[in-house]
């Protein structure tokens, strides 16, 4: 559980330093950004369920 949740922390760190660096210069970018962020994770939440477990 811990590797999947280091993994999730990970990409979620990468993630806002890419919508902080675009966010800046491109909102419309950041804000279709920001959705495809946000139902990937949905998404890996209820279809990933951590394999390492």
């Amino acid at each position: 559980t811990s590797f999947c949740y280091g993994i999730r922390e990970g990409n979620q760190k990468v993630a806002m330093e890419i919508l902080i660096h675009y966010g800046l210069v491109h909102s419309r970018f950041m804000n279709i950004v920001a959705r495809m962020f946000f139902y990937s994770r949905i998404w890996t939440e209820r279809h990933w369920n951590c394999l390492v477990e």
